[in-house]
């Protein structure tokens, strides 16, 4: 990327690292509400294995439609 955009490839390389960074840290940010939201209202259903379930909905929340196939 040097080569081709001399001055301003290390502005851009901060631009797309800042860009993932902020979507990981969105992506988890959601992912974690949802699963404690889960936690709580599992036991309220009377669901076995609630922590069980809870960790797979945090980690199904990280892909579209995850936690509603939970």
């Amino acid at each position: 990327m040097q080569r081709i955009m001399n001055e301003e490839a290390e502005s851009l390389t901060e631009t797309v690292s800042q860009t993932v960074r902020g979507a990981m840290y969105g992506l988890l940010g959601t992912a974690l509400p949802q699963a404690m939201v889960a936690a709580i209202g599992f036991p309220i259903a009377g669901v076995p294995a609630v922590l069980l379930l809870s960790v797979l909905v945090f980690i199904s929340s990280l892909i579209p439609v995850g936690p509603p196939l939970i």
